[in-house]
């Protein structure tokens, strides 16, 4: 047998093998080795073992005390969040690095909730509280300048709400998902459904609607269902290479306290080629809905 044969032998029989590697098992591994993990904020930085199926929680040393609601940079480095003063009693957004250096506060975005950092980290959006819309108003925030441009009364986003150029945000108002381009300053809906992100690569965008997932392009051509799920919590968190998907659903086991007696929601992970999906935390489905980030720790990038 030849070299060449044997080579191309044994490069299938490898494309193979990783093609059955279960999708937490190849997370696993690629955490391992480059540190990739979701990550959200609460009051704490909570980073996911996809390995252990477990949380790992640090506390966040930020200016002012620790953030509440908060959403973390897709390199790892940067966190939004809202904050929360005494004297006067009032809640206003705050930035800064992981490790609490380069604190900003922004006292004129007030209530700020649905993080979504831009690409380059220059921007924010995000919704707040403008002339006592209930629903609030959804904002763009420079973050060097302190300049604020409005998009839309009631509109909310995710943790990945930015196409790749940073030129436009996708966004949902009820069951509308519009997407806003922030040169011309002007909306189009693309399609009815919720809780829409935008992939890495620029070429889909993926919501839910009646208990199925769905990705669509943001041209709104090639609509198509990924996936059915009963108990949706979240939209889905695409990774960085846009191969495999993060979401929450109701589901699993979980022991109550003996004061309230929750339901069980879980955090879960899909490779979309093959369809491979596993859980990876369960936690009670109390009324906050966490919201992850895709990141992969920059010391640990090549």
């Amino acid at each position: 047998m030849s070299t060449i044969l044997k080579l191309f032998i044994v490069t299938l029989w490898t494309m193979g093998a990783m093609a059955e590697e279960p999708v937490r098992q190849e997370l696993a591994r690629q955490q391992q080795e480059t540190g990739l993990t979701l990550a959200s904020i609460y009051g704490k930085m909570a980073t996911v073992g996809f390995a252990g199926r477990s949380y790992k929680e640090e506390k966040l040393q930020v200016t002012n005390g620790p953030p509440n609601e908060g959403a973390v940079s897709r390199d790892g480095e940067n966190i939004a969040f809202e904050l929360s003063s005494d004297r006067p009693y009032r809640r206003f957004l705050g930035t800064a690095r992981v490790d609490g250096s380069g604190f900003r506060e922004y006292p004129d975005v007030v209530s700020p909730n649905s993080f979504c950092w831009s690409n380059d980290k220059s921007k924010l959006a995000l919704n707040a509280a403008l002339r006592r819309h209930l629903h609030g108003e959804l904002l763009i925030v420079g973050l060097d300048s302190k300049v604020t441009q409005e998009v839309e009364a009631s509109g909310f986003v995710t943790s990945q709400c930015w196409s790749p150029d940073d030129k436009q945000i996708v966004y949902g108002v009820g069951d509308s998902i519009r997407i806003y381009d922030l040169a011309g300053k002007k909306w189009r809906e693309l399609a009815k459904g919720e809780e829409p992100t935008w992939s890495p690569d620029g070429n889909w965008i993926a919501f839910h609607h009646d208990d199925a997932y769905y990705a669509i392009r943001p041209s709104g051509a090639d609509r198509k269902q990924l996936f059915n799920q009963k108990g949706i919590r979240t939209g889905l968190w695409w990774s960085p290479d846009g191969r495999v998907v993060a979401y929450m659903c109701l589901g699993g086991e979980y022991k109550p306290n003996r004061d309230f007696d929750f339901a069980p929601r879980q955090l879960r992970v899909r490779r979309l080629a093959d369809n491979s999906d596993d859980w990876v935390v369960v936690e009670p489905d109390v009324a906050y809905v966490p919201s992850y980030q895709w990141i992969t720790p920059t010391s640990n990038k090549p």
